[in-house]
C-alpha cells in the first residue's frame, strides 16, 4: 500500500533506457568529484528541508511555489532529493519558526562524515533549542 505519487516515481524508473541508465552513471561520477572538491573548502552546508512553507495537510503537496507550478509531486521537496543524489549525510533540525509555523532547516555534511555531522548537529540543537519551542496553533 503506498501512495499513487510513489507508483508514479517508480514506473517512471522503470521506463528508463540503458543509455539513460549509464548516461546517469557517467553523471554521478562527475557529481561525486565535485562534491568532494567543494567540501575540501567547506565543513558543512545548510539549506531549507524544503523550498515552501507549511501548507495544509489536506494537500497531498503544493502545486506552485511562487507563482511557478510544479509537474510532480517530487520538485516541492527538491533541496532534499538534490541533496539526496550527492549520498552525502544530511538530517533535518528545526530552523525556527515563521508566522508561528515551524521551518526545517537540514545540514549536510561531508561524504562519510555520518560521526561529524551528528556531532554538529547535537552544537546546533543546544545552541538554537528550537527543538524544545512547539508552535503556536
Amino acid at each position: 500500500m503506498v501512495k499513487d505519487d510513489v507508483i508514479w516515481n517508480v514506473r517512471r524508473g522503470l521506463e528508463l533506457s540503458a543509455e539513460q541508465l549509464m548516461s546517469a552513471a557517467e553523471a554521478r561520477g562527475r557529481l561525486d568529484a565535485a562534491v568532494r572538491e567543494w567540501f575540501d573548502g567547506w565543513d558543512l552546508l545548510l539549506t531549507p528541508t524544503v523550498q515552501v512553507m507549511p501548507f495544509p495537510t489536506e494537500k497531498r503537496w503544493p502545486r506552485e511555489i511562487d507563482g511557478v507550478e510544479l509537474e510532480t509531486y517530487v520538485e516541492w521537496m527538491r533541496s532534499c532529493s538534490v541533496v539526496s543524489a550527492t549520498r552525502c549525510p544530511a538530517v533535518s533540525v528545526p530552523g525556527g519558526f515563521v508566522d508561528g509555523l515551524p521551518v526545517g532547516l537540514q545540514l549536510v555534511g561531508a561524504p562519510w562524515s555520518d560521526d561529524r555531522l551528528l556531532r554538529l548537529t547535537r552544537v546546533y540543537e543546544r545552541a538554537t533549542r528550537f527543538a524544545e519551542q512547539a508552535p503556536r496553533l
